[in-house]
């Protein structure tokens, strides 16, 4: 349950260039009566755009937040984030976030949580736009794990005063970069009706499958309600993934439930960790890829990345640190069926690098790949490439798409060369949104000849094997400069 963050670029307004508002998202669920989900935001304050007020200067986010379930509207809330005043823009006057945290109460089952941010002082900007999805079933004996702050005494009546503690939520959550400790929060509850003898917690970090660091805790009469908070130290852990894992144990030793979440962490002073065999092997037959090849794919991962992930992939330096990332980034995310999401994700990236690559560019950097990587396959493309007095566009649609029917989104090319387009308009939320795109590309919407893709019987766009492929290998295409050099 990642979050998800789409940029765009933004208008300059007030005392320093805008930007498209950079923010972090976490949902932690808890199973208190009623079931429910805490919802951490925080926005980096110098990713918005400051006004001269006569305190000084402030920033101000506008946040929508909204709960779907089957594609309606459950719950939502509208609020604004301030900056406190500061005295000048520049970039080291606006090293925090703006944090805020809430308690909603979904009803249970699958969920789709989305958080849109604008920065008021740059109303025709585009949105940063976030989005979770997860399940939320009526029982369960674990909380999500919360990463947070140093634990504070507090008696004050705040979401994050819990059991008599002030437990602040880590502002990036999942990324560690150049931290000394590792801090974590989590709930158990039913406990008396799982054990009548005491009951322990055990935790653990875990790095390429090994145990890196480990804690016992004291045993406790089994009840209703018991919390966890404990730290680790991380300053020895190397540059990569890492997941923690939580257990309730009986008094016997066996386990009666466990949690699990994983984290990244940036320490360029320390070596890298010996590779677990059993994940070197698995990466190795599943995939096999030289470190020049990993250079290229592992870019190629941004536009489904959260900006924890895309924030580690930029730190990698090694060959193992990259393989590692490689192979974690899609076992957490299609576990046994890891490879078959990347070969899928994989064709994509061929087809766009095959269909749109011009001037130097490769495909999948172009607005086309992005949305095709990042979407998938559209429902049928609209080619408006040779009609008079427009220049050539195409409408491509989706019957579905988060919880929009009918998302389109207009590609053009204002150098009137076809292969060189760029996305213009969208009716997706957090998109390029431009009503007036038909006097844009000079010419009414209507006349079009449906050139749709070829999709196989799944849904999933279908490939000539000899344009698309290089025999025996997942490579890249033939024929495209930037793949001329990678070893075979």
């Amino acid at each position: 349950m990642r979050a998800l963050l789409v940029v765009a670029a933004m208008a300059g307004c007030g005392g320093v260039t805008a930007k498209t508002p950079t923010a972090y998202l976490d949902a932690v669920r808890y199973w208190s009566d009623p079931p429910n989900v805490e919802v951490h935001l925080a926005v980096d304050a110098g990713s918005l755009s400051y006004v001269k007020t006569t305190a000084g200067f402030n920033a101000t986010a506008k946040v929508a937040l909204t709960f779907y379930q089957n594609g309606k509207v459950v719950s939502e809330d509208r609020f604004s984030l301030q900056t406190p005043a500061v005295k000048d823009t520049q970039t080291s006057a606006l090293r925090f976030h703006v944090a805020h945290s809430e308690r909603y109460f979904p009803p249970t089952g699958d969920l789709r949580l989305e958080v849109r941010i604008n920065d008021e002082n740059a109303p025709n900007s585009e949105a940063a736009v976030l989005a979770r999805e997860f399940s939320l079933p009526p029982q369960s004996v674990f909380s999500d794990v919360l990463w947070i702050e140093k634990p504070e005494p507090s008696t004050a009546k705040s979401v994050r005063v819990k059991n008599g503690y002030l437990f602040t939520p880590r502002a990036t959550t999942d990324y560690f970069h150049e931290k000394d400790t590792l801090r974590f929060y989590v709930e158990v509850y039913g406990v008396d009706g799982l054990s009548t003898d005491p009951v322990y917690f055990t935790a653990e970090v875990l790095t390429n499958g090994r145990p890196a660091a480990k804690a016992r805790f004291k045993p406790t009469a089994p009840a209703p309600f018991a919390f966890l908070a404990a730290a680790f130290d991380i300053r020895k852990l190397p540059s990569q993934t890492h997941q923690l894992v939580v257990r309730l144990h009986k008094n016997d030793g066996s386990v009666l439930a466990e949690t699990r979440r994983k984290f990244f962490v940036y320490n360029p002073g320390v070596e890298t960790a010996p590779p677990n065999p059993d994940a070197d092997y698995a990466y190795l037959a599943l995939y096999g890829y030289n470190e020049k090849e990993l250079d290229y794919f592992i870019p190629t991962l941004g536009y489904i990345s959260s900006e924890s992930e895309k924030n580690f992939a930029r730190s990698l330096k090694t060959f193992e640190e990259k393989k590692n990332y490689f192979y974690y980034f899609w076992d957490k995310r299609n576990g046994d069926e890891n490879v078959k999401g990347w070969r899928d994700y994989l064709k994509l990236i061929q087809f766009a690098n095959r269909k749109y690559t011009a001037m130097g560019k490769d495909g999948w950097k172009t607005d086309r790949g992005r949305v095709l990587l990042t979407y998938g396959p559209p429902s049928d493309v609209q080619d408006f490439s040779g009609q008079d007095n427009s220049v050539p566009y195409e409408v491509w649609t989706y019957n579905k798409l988060k919880n929009q029917s009918g998302v389109n989104f207009v590609f053009a090319s204002p150098s009137l060369n076809p292969d060189q387009m760029e996305l213009v308009h969208s009716t997706l939320v957090g998109e390029v949104y431009n009503p007036n795109w038909r006097q844009l590309v000079g010419t009414e919407y209507g006349r079009s000849r449906i050139r749709n893709f070829h999709l196989d019987s799944q849904g999933r766009p279908a490939f000539d094997q000899q344009k698309d492929f290089m025999p025996g290998s997942l490579g890249a295409p033939r024929g495209n400069s930037a793949f001329e050099d990678m070893p075979r």
